[in-house]
């Protein structure tokens, strides 16, 4: 029983953590040694999600957006990441993962 019940709350937020919101940054030809580096620099911002292939990493959402866009700017440039990105307010994680998934499919 103890096993179900803890079975049950694993469940639980796991589907929660998928129904959660936060900013997604989106950069244009993400590779895996940049993406290493952007979690290296970000490691104290929450990151929620993040996929290399569609280029996207989902924050969870933060009362000062401006601290977080100048913190991921750096990041950026600390990983030779010179494209513009792009800052999307309340994105969900199930849609970062379905654009995810449709980047795998073309892989």
């Amino acid at each position: 029983m103890k096993k179900l019940i803890i079975s049950i709350g694993f469940i639980i937020e796991a589907v929660a953590g998928l129904a959660q919101n936060g900013i997604a940054v989106k950069v244009d030809d993400l590779t895996v040694a940049q993406h290493k580096v952007l979690q290296s620099e970000l490691r104290d911002s929450k990151i929620l999600y993040s996929c290399i292939p569609a280029g996207i990493i989902v924050f969870q959402e933060s009362s000062n957006l401006p601290e977080l866009k100048k913190q991921v700017n750096s990041a950026l440039k600390k990983a030779e990441i010179l494209v513009e990105p792009k800052f999307i307010e309340n994105y969900s994680i199930a849609s970062a993962e379905q654009e995810c998934a449709t980047y795998r499919k073309i892989d």
